[in-house]
């Protein structure tokens, strides 16, 4: 008589442990996503930060007539 209770507990079990799997994991598929999208954004960014940096240091020179 306590078998099928039994079965049908673990099954339940299994399926809410089995969703909560799947949320988790859906979770850091968008934080990856995400950490992806700010790696790109501050590769573009920093980029435009060396590119900037070039332009004065070649306006320095010419003043000091190098």
């Amino acid at each position: 008589m306590a078998g099928p209770i039994v079965q049908r507990h673990f099954e339940k079990v299994e399926a809410e442990r089995q969703a909560v799997f799947a949320r988790v994991e859906a979770e850091r598929a968008a934080k990856k996503a995400a950490a992806e999208e700010e790696r790109k954004a501050t590769d573009d960014t920093k980029d435009e930060e060396m590119t900037d940096a070039d332009a004065p240091k070649a306006e320095v020179e010419e003043a000091n007539g190098a």
